[in-house]
């Protein structure tokens, strides 16, 4: 013979289930809050390693290569070669770049840092 469930029963089962219910959305926030931070820090730190590394790479084109274009919006802005290029340094190609487009690179407070 099938027992009846109390009141009782299906009152605590369904408290159960709201608690199983609110600790999960409570974690699911943690738990989104932690790793939008993560992500954050992450974004945050993969854009300093690419700054460093275009740093380095102007540095290396400046000292290896033998012409340097550079570009803004589409359109060159920066054509140089041969006498004219040697001896360049980082911060003469931003302020040719500057003279070029007409703005500032957009990142070059970051280009400039001594990393």
């Amino acid at each position: 013979m099938k027992r009846k469930k109390s009141l009782q029963e299906i009152s605590l089962t369904l408290l159960l289930l709201v608690a199983i219910v609110v600790i999960f959305f409570w974690y699911t926030a943690q738990n989104s809050r932690r790793i939008e931070t993560r992500n954050k820090n992450y974004a945050a730190d993969s854009a300093r390693q690419t700054m460093t590394r275009i740093n380095e790479d102007m540095k290396n084109a400046l000292e290896l290569g033998s012409r340097t274009f550079m570009m803004d919006a589409g359109r060159v802005v920066l054509d140089i070669g041969g006498e004219e290029r040697k001896g360049l340094t980082v911060d003469d190609l931003l302020e040719r770049f500057r003279a070029g487009a007409g703005k500032n690179l957009d990142n070059d407070r970051i280009l400039l840092s001594n990393d």
